[in-house]
């Protein structure tokens, strides 16, 4: 009778592990207390143990799982507690962990509870461990939580964390709101955009049809020489031969002004012309201003020196510097010895080929700064000073 009441106080004990789903395995006791009948007992509460254990893993799985859903729905540097987002490095409330809340007088400092001293709130400078939460005053308003009106992207808040603030994210197809921003059209998503029209009765719908307006022109139709992409397969006037004039820039052609006339830009050749530029299609030409001087080449005249155009100063360089259709005087060697009256520019000389300026005589050709000085009453080597040395 005796060892019977101890094999009922195991199996009682046995039940009471169960119950509790996560105690310490129950082992079995000697096994002369267990023959017979209670050897089937204790295997089925070695079944039902197997079960609950089993379950109490089923939890714990669960448990982790929920962790990391919650982890997962803050940005990062926060963290998920009590049902919200926050910075446990500054949190009093949440202060390096959820729910660690620091005592009266302390600030939460890189997730530490720090006792700070000496700062004042209210002075105007945010210093000693204040910030937006402790001490706005001096710090200034924290960026605002999901719902306060205000989308605050910089604290992981957008259409998808905080529709309230941010607005909805545009949708997807099928949300009955047709989103062109989001390419969606009547081809890819009737559903939202409705479906696509035939404008021209051609038997092709806009979303494929490049000209709804015109039916002559659809995936179906034929290319023909035209200038148009008759068959919509974005090339124009495929398998043709250029034609200059036609106001198609094709081939080998440089632009095509719809003519086959010269001095207006394009040539009769439709090539572009010396001094103009040509752009789009049909060509549309100008006259260029190549050296970036304000006049254009159809005025300056030499295009391609920014220091030559009609508004320009003249300069002792052998040029036309203003475009009035000559050179001065004093540029010129009239007396043929290779030295002109001016005196040459700093940025060199471009004319003729001379030997250099400052000629106080140019109708003698003995006079000249390379001359021998010499003792007959003049300044024969142009150095201001007659007849020195005699």
């Amino acid at each position: 009778m005796k060892r019977n009441l101890v094999k009922i106080a195991v199996v009682l004990l046995v039940l009471v592990s169960l119950l509790s789903l996560g105690a310490a395995k129950v082992e079995k006791p000697d096994d002369s207390l267990w023959k017979g009948p209670w050897d089937e007992i204790w295997s089925a509460l070695e079944d039902l143990q197997g079960q609950a254990d089993s379950l109490n893993e089923t939890q714990d799985d669960l448990v982790s799982r929920v962790t990391a859903i919650e982890a997962a729905m803050c940005p990062p540097g926060l963290t998920f507690c009590n049902g919200k987002c926050v910075d446990t490095s500054t949190d009093e409330n949440h202060c390096g962990a959820c729910n660690n809340v620091c005592s009266a007088g302390e600030f939460c400092i890189s997730g530490v509870c720090t006792p700070v001293g000496g700062a004042a709130c209210g002075n105007e400078v945010c210093e000693g461990g204040e910030n937006c939460n402790n001490c706005p005053d001096d710090c200034g308003e924290c960026p605002g939580e999901c719902g306060d009106g205000t989308c605050d992207p910089d604290q992981g808040e957008d259409c998808n964390t905080c529709p309230d603030d941010c607005g909805e994210c545009p949708g997807e197809c099928g949300d009955e709101t047709c989103d062109p921003d989001q390419g969606e059209d009547c081809g890819n998503c009737p559903d939202d955009c409705g479906p696509c029209g035939d404008a021209d009765d051609d038997g092709y719908t806009s979303d494929v049809d490049c000209d709804d307006e015109d039916p002559s022109i659809n995936p179906g139709a034929t290319e023909v020489c035209n200038g148009k992409d008759d068959n919509c397969d974005g090339n124009v006037d495929e398998g043709c031969a250029p034609v200059c004039g036609n106001g198609i820039i094709e081939g080998g052609e440089e632009c095509d002004d719809g003519d086959t006339v010269d001095g207006d830009g394009c040539s009769a050749s439709c090539t572009v012309e010396p001094g103009w530029s040509c752009e789009g299609q049909p060509s549309s030409c100008t006259y260029e201003d190549a050296d970036d001087d304000g006049y254009t080449s159809d005025v300056d005249c030499d295009d391609n020196d920014a220091s030559v155009n009609p508004g320009a100063t003249e300069l002792c360089d052998g040029q036309d510097n203003d475009c009035d259709g000559g050179i001065p005087a004093t540029e010129t060697d009239s007396d043929g010895d290779g030295y002109v009256e001016c005196s040459i520019d700093a940025g060199g000389w471009d004319g003729l080929p001379i030997f250099g300026g400052d000629d106080c005589d140019d109708t003698d050709l003995e006079v000249n700064p390379a001359a021998a000085e010499a003792c007959n009453g003049f300044d024969d080597d142009c150095d201001g000073e007659v007849d020195e040395g005699c």
